[in-house]
């Protein structure tokens, strides 16, 4: 198993139960990390999803 450390900015919804999109792929978090409460950045641990989600559970990001 492959884990990859992605850095996003802050946001008080993002857990472990989410999953993320980067550049085509998508990643289950097996670990948020906000660095000693850091309210800047989330460090977030992940592998990739064996299989794509579907549409109804993707939602855009609202930035």
């Amino acid at each position: 198993m492959i884990f990859t450390a992605i850095t996003i900015n802050f946001r008080p919804d993002v857990t472990q139960q989410c999953a993320i999109s980067y550049r085509g792929v998508y990643y289950d978090i097996t670990r948020v990390d906000t660095f000693e409460g850091y309210k800047d950045n989330l460090h977030l641990y992940a592998t990739i999803k064996q299989k794509q989600p579907s549409a109804s559970d993707v939602y855009p990001y609202p930035g």
